[in-house]
């Protein structure tokens, strides 16, 4: 599939309408530890509209291949764990959890290098969610992040009379020895104290653990606001970052739930159909960046790179680009209809999504957009639906419930197709997951080796 090259998007930005933060607004209080009521921030100004999306120009042809060959022999296999499994790779690492274990793996020679049950190697018994594992980077070597839940009060015990019978929140695993690193009670400890007084007997939940360098980021608030997505401002809601190497607080903020974590910066949506729908906070110290002047809660972020965020409107279907840097649209938006674009993981490509043209809906193309601002179209149609963007290859699933394929920035298929769905793409390593049937379902993960 070659590369036709549509045009050179330049990430030139409209200047955000200035507006003055209000004391109350939980994206910029310096000190969210406060328990005193906050006021509903307001909603930004609107910008100036973006310009017009441009023309299809004259069209050249380029071609940008990349090798996702893989060797024959599975470095791992992971036979006989049942239940849904999630894993993640750093280097020959790879940390795997089911709804029983979670277990780190030596990829060079397929060993075992650990196993953490579900309700053993805690302060206290506790269950560990495979859901909210997360591999995170510290200077001290890789940490397995997940929420946890104790019954009892595993880390931050309060005071007596202050004592909450049920615990919950984040702990941390060095993913080389399985031993726990560190810990923080979000609910049912004296670590919360940036729960308000009549937030703090509720039945919270901790979720959406996320995670860079700089820290670790996760949701404590109101399940139908942390899970569902829910908009609704009388109903809390918190986000929390902690720092990955000792688990320190590194601040909190009230009324916003975090949607992305990309190097030094969060991307989170504010709990208010008043309030601007996004806002950029510092990973480090919590400070407000940048608001978006999108106000609309009915919206949905389909991909966020170091560069661009793509933004979709639930009622149309649109897409919107979005200036990492700034919060503020694109001057130049894509031509035509952009659709499904994959979710960014790392790399230097950093969009892809389905095109058509506006009067061919059916007619297909992969769209992306490079470091460069280079944006292009491929020649051929395309027949499978982007789903993540990798070490500049996309990994997309065909639409006929074929397999999944891989994809460079040209549209061209750049590796074997595999049968499962791809859990991860490294510099080194394949992992693959498929469905098996023995009674009840498993799930098989095989980590192939790339040459």
């Amino acid at each position: 599939m070659r590369r036709l090259v549509v045009s050179t998007l330049a990430l030139a930005v409209l200047p955000l309408a200035a507006c003055t933060d209000e004391p109350g607004d939980p994206a910029t209080r310096p000190d969210a530890s406060s328990t005193s009521e906050t006021q509903t921030p307001s909603p930004s100004p609107s910008p100036s509209p973006s310009a017009p999306g441009l023309p299809l120009p004259e069209l050249t042809t380029t071609s940008a291949p990349v090798d996702v060959t893989t060797a024959a022999r599975p470095a791992w296999t992971s036979s006989g764990i049942r239940g849904p499994k999630t894993i993640q790779v750093d280097g020959d690492l790879a940390v795997v959890a089911t709804p029983r274990d979670q277990r780190g793996v030596d990829l060079r020679s397929g060993e075992v290098l650990w196993t953490l049950g579900d309700d053993e190697d805690l302060p206290l018994p506790g269950t560990t969610s495979a859901a909210g594992l997360v591999l995170a980077p510290s200077a001290d070597g890789p940490r397995a992040v997940s929420s946890f839940y104790a019954n009892g009060c595993a880390f931050g015990c309060p005071v007596p009379e202050q004592y909450h019978s049920e615990q919950k929140g984040i702990v941390a695993l060095d993913a080389t020895t399985g031993d726990v690193a560190w810990g923080r009670g979000l609910v049912g400890s004296a670590q919360a104290d940036y729960l308000r007084p009549r937030d703090r007997d509720l039945d919270l939940v901790v979720a959406g653990v996320l995670s860079s360098p700089r820290a670790v980021v996760t949701s404590v608030g109101h399940g139908d606001i942390v899970v569902s997505g829910q908009v609704d401002a009388d109903l809390p809601v918190y986000a929390v970052a902690l720092d990955p190497v000792s688990g320190e607080r590194l601040w909190a903020r009230r009324g916003v739930v975090p949607e992305a974590v990309v190097a030094d910066l969060v991307v989170v949506r504010v709990n208010d159909e008043a309030a601007p729908f996004l806002v950029g906070l510092d990973a480090r110290t919590g400070e407000q960046r940048w608001r978006s002047p999108v106000t609309s809660p009915f919206l949905a972020l389909q991909s966020v790179s170091p560069r661009v965020i793509a933004v979709e409107a639930e009622d149309s279907d649109a897409i919107t680009l979005l200036d990492t840097r700034t919060g503020v649209p694109l001057a130049a938006q894509p031509p035509g209809v952009v659709r499904f674009c994959a979710a960014w993981v790392s790399g230097s490509l950093d969009l892809a999504c389905e095109w058509s043209a506006p009067d061919e809906p059916s007619a297909k193309r992969l769209l992306t957009l490079d470091a460069t601002g280079s944006m292009s179209l491929s020649a051929e149609p395309l027949t499978s639906t982007p789903d993540r963007v990798v070490d500049g290859v996309v990994v997309a699933d065909d639409v006929l419930e074929g397999p999944t394929v891989f994809l460079d920035a040209a549209g061209d298929r750049v590796g074997d197709d595999r049968p499962g769905r791809i859990e991860s793409l490294s510099a080194r390593y394949l992992v693959e997951g498929t469905e098996v049937r023995y009674g009840n379902e498993l799930r098989t993960i095989t980590v192939l080796r790339r040459r």
